[in-house]
């Protein structure tokens, strides 16, 4: 195994300028990161280390299609769930990218007893945000290039490797733990992050990509809801709304939609819309379009425009965690899948999203429609909502594969008018996206 010793720091230089030099990897005989200032630059690299996992994962579900008449360039082979065709110019999903952050927190966690200069709430709430991106880092790898969490076969099924040592590199030639190892090291940093963690919620708009206690309690209901584990859905998504559960009314105003800056951001940590889906190559699917246009929602001016085209007034502000409505849908979808369904909280929560994204009109129509709604339809509603307000936020793909891995077709038209189409089936392992070509080089286990 390579052994790693260690990481330049060039104290007196400002925070952003000098996080490049805490990543300068480099034999024995460089200088440590010592305070829990030089820690928090270092994590501050990590937060912004880019991962595509999400905007790529976009083309691969049944909310995208594509327009016609160009190449589509570096994305068109994940549209076609083909990422490792070896053509030399697809895109490359940022798996040694997150495997780097995680080697970042690694360092961190690790050097906690070591940090001077201390005030114990500001290290401790370091380290809490180191055990959150740790954890998301894994949870991103292991819905991505793993299977769907089932409790029956989750400690059979080998996943990707976990690795929690300061000192080994990610070309090392670590296995693939288990599915369930994956999800149980997930959920012991989330509840580390709880347990550490001081800040309730960022209120500074220039953090809010950090992991704050809101956020981390965001972080443990998605994990619980990829894991069908209903009761603790509930019970986290209730502690997120105890702190924050503003919502942006699209009647009143639409500044910052989808935005770091909207009141609805708790976290904003991935970018998630590419140039591609947003200069006339790759648009809305015609079914997505179809479920957007039934009812005449707002969400399709502030969304999406004419063409399909999903609209991002500034990219760089169009950074996906967790929102305030994707929380709402999490407690209203795991009410409705109790062992005693709880329909009056899914149609309390669904109401709320309606009242923001429909004209009051439009809105009570809606609602005397939930109100008549049995079980079975009003599940299928909140799912039908979720669809459409976390559209292109990447999240359709790990619904996909928790939601029964369907089967659809991708159709493809280039400037010659030769037809591509492929479908990919229900339960089709390409619902698993395929390491890297260049990491199984690099670790061979991956590909047992």
């Amino acid at each position: 195994m390579k052994r790693i010793y260690i990481i330049t720091l060039l104290i007196a230089t400002a925070l952003f300028s000098s996080c490049d030099s805490f990543l300068d990897i480099t034999p024995v005989g460089q200088v440590r990161p010592t305070t829990v200032k030089d820690y928090r630059a270092l994590l501050t690299r990590a937060y912004i280390t880019y991962s595509n996992t999400y905007s790529l994962t976009n083309y691969r579900t049944d909310n995208t299609k594509f327009l016609g008449g160009d190449t589509g360039g570096p994305y068109v082979e994940h549209f076609f769930w083909n990422e490792n065709n070896g053509d030399g110019a697809t895109s490359i999903y940022s798996y040694a990218d997150l495997y780097h952050i995680i080697f970042i927190c690694n360092q961190i966690i690790t050097a906690e007893s070591e940090m001077i200069n201390v005030d114990k709430e500001v290290k401790a709430q370091l380290i809490s945000e180191a055990h959150a991106l740790r954890a998301f880092s894994y949870y991103e790898l292991v819905t991505t290039f793993a299977d769907s969490y089932n409790p029956a076969t989750a400690a059979t099924t080998l996943a990707i490797p976990v690795n929690l040592d300061a000192t080994i590199s990610l070309d090392a030639n670590i296995g693939k733990s288990t599915i369930e190892v994956v999800y149980q090291q997930i959920q012991s940093d989330i509840n580390k992050a709880l347990e550490l963690s001081n800040v309730d919620k960022e209120v500074e708009q220039a953090f809010t990509y950090r992991f704050s206690k809101v956020a981390i309690h965001a972080l443990n209901a998605q994990l619980a809801l990829v894991m069908g584990e209903w009761k603790v859905v509930v019970a986290s998504a209730n502690e997120v709304l105890k702190i924050q559960s503003e919502l942006q009314d699209l009647n009143v105003g639409t500044d910052d939609f989808l935005t770091s800056n909207s009141v609805e951001n708790i976290i904003a940590l991935r970018q998630v819309i590419t140039s591609s889906l947003q200069n006339g190559t790759f648009a809305i699917s015609d079914e997505l379009s179809q479920l957007v246009a039934e009812d005449n929602n707002l969400r399709k001016g502030n969304m999406f425009r004419s063409n399909g085209e999903p609209i991002i007034n500034d990219n760089s502000k169009c950074k996906v965690g967790f929102r305030v409505p994707e929380v709402m849908l999490m407690l209203a979808e795991a009410s409705m899948r109790l062992d005693a369904p709880d329909a009056a909280t899914a149609k309390t929560e669904l109401k709320k999203i309606v009242a923001v994204r429909y004209t009051p009109e439009v809105a009570a129509d809606i609602n005397v429609k939930i109100d008549a709604m049995d079980n079975a339809a009003l599940l299928k509603e909140v799912l039908r909502q979720r669809r459409i307000e976390l559209a292109f936020q990447g999240k359709r793909w790990v619904d996909l594969k928790r939601l029964g891995k369907p089967s659809f077709t991708h159709e493809y038209t280039n400037k010659a008018g030769q037809i591509r189409i492929e479908t990919l089936i229900e339960n089709d392992p390409r619902y698993v996206v395929k390491f890297p070509l260049d990491a199984i080089r690099l670790n061979p286990n991956l590909n047992k």
